[in-house]
């Protein structure tokens, strides 16, 4: 954890200052608290988490939707900094207001935060991460909401092992359930979304149309791509039905759609239908389970299939440029690095130096998740980055 956090600290230099514009705006003070777990005798991390946790509830607080604080932690990448630390512009000063070591184990930090609200805003939408989706799918069996989410399942663990950070209904639900929560202590009204119901309840007809989005979905697109800096949303709505019963052999069909949706613009850039895919069981339940495990077999292919072609659109060619290789066995050691990297391809030599070697490749992904990949890496520093290059000092 504190290796960790020693990272996160030394990455505020990666971030481009500010705009002046955006300085001189008036920041807000916030008071918020939060709490760490005191492990061993270990207080000073259980501070710092205590210091996080506060920090992203004074972020959060200004921010127009709430940002899934586990995001921090599962997308591995610089949001941990501009949270943590105080460089970004977001937080523009900080104070421990108390401190308070509980009796369950836990040690809480009062803070007041200046915070810069439009700052905030301009931030997150920089920070979604091309290669995170948000699964969001209806499923019903014989007219029963499927709780256990076969399809979804199906669809998930695919995805995750292309090497995409999914994440599922559940995630949603519980930040949805906490923003219905604090909205309520506060007074205020929360709009209902269909995409905040949960499956028992969604309407028969899809609740995001392929052909015409309407503009509340696109508004709850939008939000749900920020709660999880996420750019990819898979949803839609699967049902399986009775069909018949030979000599108590019980078939029954699935059918539904898989819609895959950019956040960012709420654009449709995928699509699977499928129906009539068949189950075969001694029961109703049973077969109905087999039909949607076969209908999400079947689905899941055609949307790896259409995410591929969306990101090698994507694809672009970014410069790396590394300082204080000693040798040319050293920058094809770092080559070699670079390639083993998820998503990086076509990594090309285009020349030696002692003083700055340069290499190519083409990458998807925005560039500050390649920047805090490599500089999670022993032995290398990130000094600088943009959208087209990153360039990097070997640590002596």
């Amino acid at each position: 954890m504190r290796q960790l956090l020693a990272f996160l600290l030394s990455a505020c230099t990666l971030w481009t200052v500010l705009p002046d514009h955006l300085w001189a705006q008036q920041e807000q003070s916030i008071q918020t608290e939060g709490c760490g777990t005191v492990i061993g005798a270990d207080v000073a991390q259980a501070r710092d988490e205590a210091l996080i946790a506060a920090r992203v509830k004074a972020v959060e607080s200004v921010a127009t939707v709430h940002v899934d604080a586990d995001t921090l932690v599962q997308n591995e990448m610089l949001l941990d900094a501009v949270v943590r630390t105080r460089a970004t512009g977001l937080i523009k000063a900080d104070r421990v207001l108390s401190e308070d070591r509980r009796s369950n184990g836990t040690l809480c930090v009062r803070i007041e935060a200046w915070v810069v609200p439009g700052a905030v805003q301009e931030k997150l939408p920089e920070l979604i991460s091309e290669l995170s989706v948000v699964v969001l799918l209806a499923e019903t069996n014989m007219s029963a909401s499927n709780a256990t989410g076969i399809v979804e399942g199906e669809v998930v663990q695919r995805l995750v092992e292309a090497g995409y950070r999914v994440f599922d209904p559940q995630r949603v639900q519980q930040l949805r359930r906490r923003e219905i929560g604090e909205a309520a202590r506060r007074g205020d009204q929360v709009a209902v979304s269909v995409f905040s119901h949960p499956p028992a309840v969604l309407p028969r007809r899809p609740p995001y149309s392929a052909h015409a989005p309407r503009r509340g979905d696109q508004e709850e697109v939008r939000r749900i791509g920020l709660r999880f800096l996420a750019n990819i949303i898979v949803a839609g709505e699967v049902r399986a039905e009775f069909s018949q019963n030979n000599a108590g052999i019980v078939s029954a069909h699935a059918r539904g759609e898989l819609r895959v949706i950019e956040t960012d613009t709420g654009r449709i850039i995928g699509s699977v239908a499928r129906q009539g895919v068949r189950g075969f069981a001694l029961s109703d339940d049973q077969a109905g389970r087999k039909a949607l495990a076969e209908f999400g077999s079947q689905a899941v292919r055609g949307v790896l299939g259409q995410l591929d072609e969306h990101f090698r659109r994507k694809d672009r060619t970014i410069e790396v440029a590394i300082r204080g290789l000693a040798d040319e066995a050293a920058l094809a050691r770092f080559k070699g690095f670079l390639q083993a990297l998820r998503w990086v391809q076509d990594v090309q030599e285009q020349r030696f130096a002692p003083g700055e070697s340069i290499l190519r490749l083409t990458y998807p992904e925005k560039t500050v998740y390649l920047a805090s990949r490599i500089a999670r890496e022993p032995g290398f520093q990130v000094a600088h980055f943009d959208r087209n290059r990153v360039v990097v000092d070997v640590r002596r």
